[in-house]
């Protein structure tokens, strides 16, 4: 539902305010053209500067949140359930909830 999701918004904007962002956005584009430039190099640039494994970017207003380099980290990720890493909110923010229904975007198809 309409209030599901705004709820989940926000608390997903209280815990990415708790992840660090990369330096160097600029307005509009963020850290797009720099990432653009070399992937590789612009991540590993980046987790350097916050000395943190998790890091937030702004590619053109498409924020997201980077998982660098640590075996630990990684170990852990990889033991987590599906639902911990569920693309679910993101696919209904984007709009196919009303496309495909909540049942299928929320419940799945199985």
């Amino acid at each position: 539902t309409a209030s599901r999701r705004r709820q989940s918004r926000s608390s997903l904007q209280r815990r990415d305010a708790r992840i660090p962002m990369a330096p160097g956005a600029i307005p509009a584009l963020g850290h797009a053209l720099e990432y653009k430039k070399g992937p590789p190099a612009f991540l590993e640039k980046s987790q350097d500067a916050v000395r943190c494994p998790i890091f937030r970017v702004n590619l053109a207003g498409r924020h997201m949140i980077m998982i660098g380099a640590d075996v630990e980290l990684e170990w852990q990720m990889a033991r987590q359930p599906e639902s911990v890493f569920s693309s679910r909110m993101a696919v209904a923010n984007v709009g196919f909830d009303y496309t495909l229904g909540n049942e299928n975007v929320f419940v799945g198809t199985d």
